[in-house]
């Protein structure tokens, strides 16, 4: 009796595989961020790019790396003010260059690429609608440290084609 029943379940697994599907990309990393309105999930080097906008919920980026970091920029007067703005890089992966877009901040950054090691490959600077090269670079990651005064950000990983 065991071994019809163990019988039974090799046949029927033969037979009639279970097979699953899921979602799945090489990426260079990602997380999750929940909030009390609902959750978002986000994944860096993700090969497609798609923006979905509603005039009540926002936009929605898929694709691209993107980041709010606190940045200084300089006012009218002269004073120096602290502020939160969104910084994104796109495309990556990349077969020859990135953008630099940084939103309402006109200030002005260094970029540094790297390789995961911490080999200098460029610097030079940047503002928003920068396009920073990568075409004369092997295919690889590489780390794009943004930085302003010496300090450093946000570092985006590029994923080199």
């Amino acid at each position: 009796m065991f071994f019809c029943k163990e019988l039974n379940s090799i046949v029927i697994s033969v037979l009639f595989p279970i097979v699953g599907y899921a979602q799945s990309a090489i990426v260079a990393g990602g997380g999750d961020v929940f909030t009390g309105a609902g959750s978002a999930s986000c994944t860096i080097g993700q090969v497609d790019y798609l923006s979905v906008s509603s005039t009540q919920s926002g936009v929605v980026s898929a694709g691209m790396q993107q980041a709010f970091v606190k940045v200084k920029e300089e006012t009218p007067t002269g004073d120096w003010i602290v502020k939160q703005v969104r910084m994104s890089v796109f495309p990556n992966p990349t077969q020859d260059r990135c953008q630099l877009t940084v939103e309402n901040c006109s200030g002005r950054f260094q970029y540094v690429i790297t390789d995961l090691v911490g080999k200098t490959y460029a610097t030079g600077e940047a503002s928003n609608g920068t396009w920073i090269p990568f075409e004369n670079f092997m295919y690889g990651t590489y780390l794009l440290k943004i930085t302003q005064d010496k300090d450093i950000v946000v570092t985006f990983k590029i994923i080199k084609e």
